[in-house]
């Protein structure tokens, strides 16, 4: 199902381990995949090292990739090294954690001789760790543990929080800035995460941005890639595509996508946002990658407000089987207005009511989607262009679901199956290249849908933007 809440399970694909090299350190290489050798960390008297060049990373143990069983008594050491001036941040997924059956064997982190933290079987709990340092010491002991399967977690760089020293300063939300009390609603963002622009007089009058919608800065290249399995884009091509993430989660936090419609709104899918806090989000833009910083364009919001569509319906079953969808839209009010001056955030153009949408013409969608393979290439932003498809012909396609199939979804998709929006993509963009006027528009996000990604004969249903353009345009002028 595309875009549930278990979202962040689906996208573990970021993985770094030891490999035998002289001086054990393994180079930042996108291309690894989980078949890395363990013969450095679990079975050398030496740590691997994870430099200060590793800002994120995932540390599993022997055999877990496999479903494999590691040895008895084995013993594996990392050595985590962030630079002078962060400290690092672990997060455990209790979903990703079983070291044996019966609690013997441990995993524990050190932060100089001070125990940070000790996992054991009992550990039920999802985790986040936080250094006190620079330099972080892990030790995995199997002990006499019979079977066990293993573990996994991930971590990060981050930045010290830190106490504003003069009394004139204000903590940004983060708690990793601060900012003068006068430079306060000055349209110039001094938080990374907007806290000095909010709550700002005339705000409404400020949502615009100063070049037009629909056009990037950076062109895309679209050569018929497709997300499922797919190609990555060029980087800041879509500069109105924005992730919608679990703030407790980071790194392995990408929940759905969005898109950007001014600098204070985005559209994304309902389903996405339903039941869930809104202080659980948090909102990035000008993102390339879904774990690592890796354009230095990115930029994040909180959500100050979200409104799903009025008559949104979904309904699941005990199987947790999509078998109700309708409405899937929400609108999202950001904390603060995205900055004017970043090549990698821009808006898309809504279109028209009665925009043509022809069958067989050509759409685009972008998004992180599914990986269909454990490769760290998989957490690059992908495209696909894919074929519109009739509303007629999408019902025979979709028999069980052909009610559902009206005038307020598009349909798109290569029949032949291979090419579609994946888990992960929910909330993001079906866009067209208006041939006239040379912008892009968006014309539907991906909503819920099957199971699986890419079938053949079951093209993607996507909530059609022309059929809401005017609840869009009143709910923002309303809030």
């Amino acid at each position: 199902m595309k875009g549930t809440n278990n979202l962040p399970l689906i996208i573990l694909s970021l993985v770094w381990l030891p490999s035998q090299c002289k001086d054990q350190v393994e180079r930042f290489n996108f291309k690894r995949d989980i078949t890395a050798d363990y013969n450095v960390a679990c079975s050398s008297k030496r740590p691997f090292i994870f430099t200060e060049e590793y800002l994120t990373g995932r540390i599993i143990s022997p055999g877990y990739n496999v479903l494999a069983y590691y040895n008895q008594n084995v013993i594996c050491r990392w050595l985590i090294i962030a630079p002078s001036d962060k400290l690092i941040e672990f997060f455990i997924e209790r979903d990703a954690f079983g070291l044996d059956m019966e609690g013997v064997a441990s995993l524990t982190f050190y932060d100089g001789d001070e125990v940070l933290s000790t996992k054991t079987r009992r550990f039920n709990i999802s985790q986040r760790v936080y250094s006190k340092s620079n330099v972080v010491r892990v030790l995995f002991n199997g002990m006499n543990a019979p079977k066990a399967k293993g573990f996994e977690f991930y971590f990060q760089h981050v930045d010290k929080p830190i106490e504003c020293s003069s009394p004139d300063d204000l903590n940004c939300r983060n708690r990793f800035q601060c900012y003068s009390k006068e430079k306060t609603c000055n349209k110039e963002t001094s938080c990374s995460d907007g806290t000095d622009e909010e709550n700002c007089p005339n705000e409404k009058d400020n949502l615009s941005f100063a070049d037009s919608c629909g056009i990037p800065v950076i062109k895309p290249s679209i050569l018929g890639a497709h997300i499922f399995g797919g190609e990555k884009v060029v980087p800041g091509s879509w500069p109105w595509l924005a992730s919608l993430r679990f703030r407790s989660s980071s790194p392995i936090n990408h929940v759905c996508g969005a898109a950007i419609i001014n600098r204070s709104w985005v559209v994304t899918a309902a389903h996405c946002i339903l039941n869930v806090p809104n202080d659980r989000f948090e909102v990035h833009f000008g993102r390339f990658n879904s774990i690592i910083p890796t354009s230095g364009k990115e930029v994040y919001r909180y959500i100050e407000k979200s409104i799903l569509h009025p008559s949104f319906v979904f309904r699941i079953t005990d199987e947790s089987e999509v078998i109700n969808s309708t409405y899937d839209i929400a609108l999202i009010k950001l904390n603060a207005p995205l900055p004017v001056d970043n090549d990698y955030i821009r808006p898309i153009c809504l279109p028209d009511v009665d925009i043509p949408i022809r069958e067989n013409s050509a759409a685009c969608v972008i998004g992180w989607g599914n990986p269909v393979k454990v490769d760290t290439e998989d957490l690059f932003l992908k495209q696909a262009e894919v074929p519109i498809i009739s509303l007629d012909r999408c019902r025979k396609q979709h028999p069980q679901d052909a009610n559902k199939i009206r005038d307020h979804v598009i349909c798109a998709g290569r029949l032949e199956g291979g090419i579609d929006s994946c888990d992960g993509d929910s909330g993001g963009p079906l866009m067209i290249l208006d041939s006239k006027s040379g912008k892009w528009k968006i014309i539907g996000i991906v909503a819920s849908g099957v199971t699986t990604c890419g079938e053949q004969g079951k093209p993607g249903v996507y909530t059609s933007i022309p059929y809401y353009r005017d609840w869009i345009i009143q709910t923002i002028k309303d809030n």
